[in-house]
């Protein structure tokens, strides 16, 4: 394993922003997902209709990573366009800019917290704390940690 100071050695090539590659990812995913949307409502096939939407909704997770990231100020922050764009994708998923940047600070803030609200985190027990749990208690943490819930989108 790497100590600290070699992961930060081996990290800083991802350190700054090459802006025609982040322009290439807004770009070419924005135009697949154009393509499937037009895919879904064209195909008269229920069978086909079902498999591309599936893979519209993962072109559409990899579209809100790629927002996730502009949020953060991570890729393209002089662009007004992609200010823009950025704006119109936040109200098409329901998560337009302001109320997500409350939300997302709230869940930077809290995160991996042992007491308090679970909110925009994954419940986290001690191992005391699950020992001393009732039953009931104990099954909702496990569920709520399990990889297929989780999987599901928690």
């Amino acid at each position: 394993m790497k100590s600290p100071k070699e992961l930060l050695i081996a990290s800083r090539k991802y350190a700054s922003e090459n802006v025609w590659v982040s322009l290439w990812h807004v770009i070419s995913t924005t135009i697949v997902w154009l393509a499937l949307v037009v895919a879904v409502f064209s195909l008269e096939s229920m069978q086909w209709k079902m498999v591309t939407s599936i893979v519209l909704g993962l072109v559409h997770v990899r579209l809100f990573v790629i927002y996730h990231d502009y949020q953060h100020g991570a890729i393209l922050k002089n662009s007004k366009f992609i200010r823009a764009y950025m704006f119109v994708f936040g109200l098409l998923t329901l998560s337009p800019p302001s109320v997500w940047k409350r939300s997302h600070n709230h869940h930077h803030k809290n995160n991996a917290k042992l007491y308090g609200a679970s909110i925009g985190s994954y419940p986290v027990m001690t191992t005391k704390d699950y020992a001393e749990a009732p039953f009931l208690r104990r099954i909702q943490y496990r569920l709520a940690r399990h990889p297929l819930f989780i999987g599901l989108g928690y």
